[in-house]
């Protein structure tokens, strides 16, 4: 008995070549595929593709290989609708469509869902590595089909278990996430350990730590690096937490609350709502850092790359200086470490405790020594007491300060430690110092005002002060000291200040002169101009305050320069005559001077008229020709053109050009009778009377 094949598959067999065909009408057997020549138009892709990224650079490759050796293998199809949905095979069917193709060699088999999606995933395992995110999608996808089991997956596609659950769990990721794993901005490793935690958690690591490159930046750090910073920030066992956990103990979210699903957790709970963590935390890091910086002024706030950030924040916004620390906490010391007590249960005999007992006396004096020298180098700036804000604590180092030695010029310079309470006065003045730039920076922008918001109210006694403040900034000390002032006091602005709100009017009257000097003083005495305005400042008030002085020497350069002036003059004059008389000449060469009538000499060429002595002192041996005049016989005048109105009776275009045409003229050669001309020219005459008559344009003489 035969098998029915699918109808579908027929009817592609029926299609193909005769060869081909003659194999797809046998009856086949199920799962039998059939191998044919495919319309490339017929055949569509298939949700069931696990690839979801196409490399363009790879089809391009893919396609020219195809344009020149072929497709070396099939894809496989299944029939869907009339049509045939791709199984796998989507890079070679897209690559074929590159290169021109409009048929493509295919296997098309009868598949369930199930059976697609796996052979749809193998393959393409086999061909080219996915993505570890399209691996996961893949098997989430086979896991949803009945009777799948991830053993089962395990054993067909020959992978170990952990790899697919490992894949599976990628499936939490947060979409950032996914596109810093595709983009290989983060390792797989570091994907997998992103996967361990909620998506808040993912959101937030990646808001303040992979957004961009700052300061908080945990790009480029190892897997392991990163999976204990994210242990340490953001597990939530509370015993890794220092903040009072008094409300946690009755808490809903603690796992101690719920031993019926946490039937694993110890005496440690653990917090389930993430946020009232991190803002106990948070809370308790804040009040641990002022306390300590409160409690004692020597301890420096510090900050790393892995300090909590908001907490950070916040301590910088209530106004603490944070600085950087400058090595890993790792090279610092934490201080003496006080001794444990022993226990006496643990000690075994009376004796063995007694000598416990005596170390432990002998171990806590040395430790309280230490102490007390610690605090002491403290205090003399030897040593650098900081609070350092980390992860989910603020602890306390220290840091030896050693002495500096330096030599330049052959001279050297021992930097010592700075005690204390200098350093932080230094720091509180450099602070204000910063505080007082940025106001000056962004008061300047304020003053950069438009015409309309420009002051119009009158000049205020403090503005006057301010004034003459600026004026006393602008001269000498041999100003200073004609006004009565120190002549050191320049360097403090706040007796300057009291200076001018001080002045007499004869002072002002001074300062006023002083200013208008030394800006005479700062000028640029180079290419100056006589026609300048600092030219005129400077002459003319020197001259007003100081003519015994000032006339000697301007008479002086005055005359020097009238000498240089009158010499140049004559050389400037003799040159422009010399160019003159050489453009005359080329003129008369040229054959365009003609003298008029009038006696004046005209370029006939260009019009221009010129003067009858230069011309002589340029050509004195020449003879300039007159220009010729043609003259007009008596009488030869053309008539003017006379405009006469035309009647309505007697529209245009009836008579001819010359109406005169119509009278008769003397001829002696013809004998006409006297009542014949008569008779004509008083017919005529009426009629030229009504037409423009136009005389013909006599050319003037020259």
């Amino acid at each position: 008995m035969s098998k029915k094949i699918n109808p579908a598959i027929a009817a592609a067999a029926e299609t193909i070549a005769p060869e081909v065909a003659l194999v797809a009408t046998t009856a086949i057997a199920p799962f039998q595929a059939i191998s044919m020549n495919l319309d490339i138009s017929l055949i569509d892709p298939s949700p069931l593709n696990p690839r979801t990224i196409f490399s363009d650079e790879g089809i391009q490759e893919l396609s020219d290989s195809i344009q020149k050796y072929g497709l070396q293998s099939e894809i496989l199809v299944r029939p869907k609708n009339g049509r045939y949905e791709l199984i796998f095979g989507e890079r070679r069917l897209r690559a074929s469509k590159k290169a021109g193709l409009t048929t493509i060699r295919a296997k098309c088999e009868d598949l369930s869902d199930s059976e697609a999606k796996i052979r749809a995933f193998i393959e393409n395992l086999q061909r080219e590595n996915l993505t570890p995110i399209e691996e996961g999608d893949a098997f989430v996808r086979l896991l949803d089909e009945p009777d799948m089991t991830v053993k089962r997956l395990c054993a067909d596609l020959g992978k170990s278990e952990g790899y697919v659950r490992t894949r599976i769990n990628l499936m939490k990721l947060i979409p950032e996430v996914v596109e810093l794993l595709n983009n290989k901005e983060i390792s797989l490793e570091i994907a997998k350990e992103f996967a361990n935690y909620s998506k808040d958690i993912q959101q937030t690591v990646c808001k303040d730590h992979f957004k961009e490159n700052g300061y908080f930046s945990w790009r480029g750090i190892s897997a392991k690096e990163f999976s204990e910073r994210l242990y340490s920030r953001y597990m939530t066992q509370l015993d890794n937490y220092s903040f009072d956990k008094t409300e946690c103990n009755t808490c809903e979210f603690n796992t101690l609350q719920q031993k019926m699903l946490f039937s694993f957790c110890s005496d440690c709970g653990g917090c389930q709502k993430t946020s009232c963590l991190q803002a106990k935390n948070e809370a308790y890091m804040v009040k641990r850092s002022v306390d300590l910086i409160t409690n004692d002024p020597r301890v420096h706030l510090m900050k790393t790359t892995t300090s909590n950030k908001a907490v950070v924040d916040q301590l910088t916004e209530m106004g603490h200086d944070i600085s950087d620390l400058e090595k890993s906490v790792y090279n610092y010391d934490n201080g003496p470490r006080m001794p444990q007590k022993p226990d006496a249960e643990e000690s075994g005999d009376a004796d063995d405790y007694q000598c416990a007992l005596e170390e432990y006396e002998k171990d806590l004096e040395r430790f309280k020594e230490r102490c007390t020298e610690l605090e002491y180098s403290v205090t003399e700036g030897k040593v650098l007491k900081y609070a350092v804000i980390e992860d989910t604590d603020v602890k306390i180092y220290y840091e030896k300060v050693r002495a500096e030695t330096t030599t330049q010029n052959g001279v050297t310079v021992t930097t010592v430690p700075v005690v204390p309470a200098k350093d932080l006065k230094q720091k509180d003045e450099r602070n204000h110092e910063i505080c007082i730039t940025h106001i000056t920076k962004e008061l300047k922008k304020v003053l950069h005002c438009e015409k309309k918001d420009f002051p119009k109210t009158e000049i205020t006694p403090r503005e006057q002060q301010f004034f003459h403040y600026i004026l006393l900034s602008k001269i000498s000390d041999k100003h200073r000291e004609i006004l009565g002032l120190k002549t050191d006091y320049s360097s403090k602005t706040t007796e300057r200040m009291k200076y001018a709100a001080n002045l007499t009017d004869e002072q002002k009257t001074m300062l006023m002169r002083m200013t208008i000097m030394s800006y005479c003083d700062d000028m640029y005495e180079y290419n100056c101009k006589p026609d300048s305005a600092n030219s005129a400042i400077i002459t003319e008030f020197s001259t007003l305050h100081f003519p015994d002085q000032a006339n000697p020497i301007i008479d002086r350069y005055k005359g020097i320069f009238e000498k240089r002036h009158v010499n140049l003059v004559k050389r400037i004059d003799a040159i422009e005559k010399q160019a003159e008389n050489m453009r005359i000449q080329s003129m008369f060469e040229a054959g365009a001077l003609w003298k008029m009538p009038d006696g004046t000499i005209l370029n006939i060429l260009t019009g221009e008229i010129l003067d009858e002595n230069v011309v002589f002192h340029a050509l004195p041996d020449a003879e300039i020709p007159e220009y010729p005049i043609e003259e007009q016989p008596e009488g030869d005048f053309p008539e003017p053109d006379i405009e006469e109105p035309q009647t309505e009776d007697e529209p245009e275009g009836e008579y001819p050009d010359d109406p005169y045409e119509f009278i008769p003229f003397e001829d002696a050669a013809m004998k006409t009778g006297k009542g014949q001309k008569s008779k004509a020219k008083s017919k005529a005459k009426p009629k030229a009377k009504t037409m423009r008559i136009s005389p013909k344009k006599t050319k003037l003489a020259a």
